[in-house]
C-alpha cells in the first residue's frame, strides 16, 4: 500500500502528515518560526508515531509555491535531502492547484481562477479546470501587476469563471486588468492537508514524480520575496 509523507512550509504553519491509499494516518502542525529545525523534527515524530520508517515512503508530496522564498526554500530543501538520501521520488503541488481543487469541492463550478497577494500591487495568478479526475492548467501561473506589465496571462474566453484566494480583495483592480466580470468570488478560502495529500497521489499516479535534483520552489515570478 503506498505511503506518502507531505511537508508544507510556506505558510504561518508547519504542516507535516503521514497518508496511505486508504487516507490520513497521523499529522502535526506548530508556528513556522524556526520552520528547518522544527520541520525535521515533526517529519521524525509523525513517522515514530505510526510506527513507520522513512525508508517505506512511497512519495514525498512538497508545497512548491508559488509563497515566501525563506519558506519555500526550507520545505523543498528538507525534502530534497530525505528524497536524496533515501531514494524518495518527490511530487512538487502548486498552492493555486491545491486551491482550485479546494474550490472545486466546495462550489458547483469546474473553472476557477485563482488570485493570491504576492507584494505591493501583484498578485500570483492561475487558471484551472477541475475534472472528476484531474486538474488541468491553462497557460501558466503568473505575476499579475495592478500598475506594470505583466507575466503572460492566459486568454479567459470562458465566461463562468469562480474566483479563488485572497487576491481577490482586489476584485476591482484584477477584472480592469483581466478584462472580465466575475460574479462568484471566495476570498478567505484555504486548502487544508487532505487536499494536499489528494494532489500529491494524484500527481504521482500521473507520473509527475521528480529527482530530488529538478525539483525546485516554484516562485514564479523573477523578482523574489524574501519575507
Amino acid at each position: 500500500m503506498d505511503q506518502i509523507l507531505t511537508i508544507d512550509t510556506s505558510g504561518s504553519s508547519i504542516r507535516i502528515a503521514l497518508a496511505n491509499t486508504r487516507g490520513l494516518i497521523n499529522h502535526k502542525s506548530v508556528p513556522s518560526k524556526q520552520a528547518s529545525k522544527k520541520a525535521l523534527f515533526l517529519i521524525d515524530e509523525v513517522l515514530r508515531d505510526s510506527n513507520v520508517s522513512i525508508r517505506e515512503l512511497d512519495c514525498i508530496g512538497i508545497v512548491s509555491g508559488p509563497g515566501s522564498f525563506t519558506g519555500l526554500r526550507v520545505g523543498i530543501g528538507i525534502a530534497q535531502g530525505l528524497s536524496m538520501a533515501h531514494q524518495i521520488p518527490l511530487v512538487g503541488v502548486s498552492i493555486l492547484e491545491l486551491l482550485a481543487k479546494t474550490a472545486s469541492k466546495l462550489v458547483g463550478s469546474d473553472h476557477f481562477l485563482v488570485a493570491l497577494k504576492a507584494r505591493e500591487s501583484e498578485v500570483y495568478i492561475g487558471a484551472y479546470k477541475v475534472c472528476s479526475h484531474s486538474i488541468d492548467l491553462i497557460g501558466n501561473e503568473s505575476v499579475l501587476n495592478f500598475i506594470e506589465g505583466s507575466d503572460a496571462i492566459p486568454e479567459l474566453s470562458l465566461s463562468e469563471w469562480v474566483g479563488v484566494g485572497n487576491g481577490w480583495q482586489h476584485k476591482i483592480q484584477l477584472e480592469n486588468k483581466l478584462g472580465i466580470s466575475i460574479d462568484d468570488v471566495f476570498v478567505d478560502i484555504d486548502y487544508n492537508i487532505e487536499d494536499l495529500i489528494e494532489l500529491s497521489y494524484q500527481n504521482k499516479k500521473e507520473d509527475k514524480a521528480e529527482s530530488s535534483a529538478i525539483l525546485l520552489p516554484n516562485y514564479v515570478k523573477e523578482e523574489l520575496d524574501y519575507s
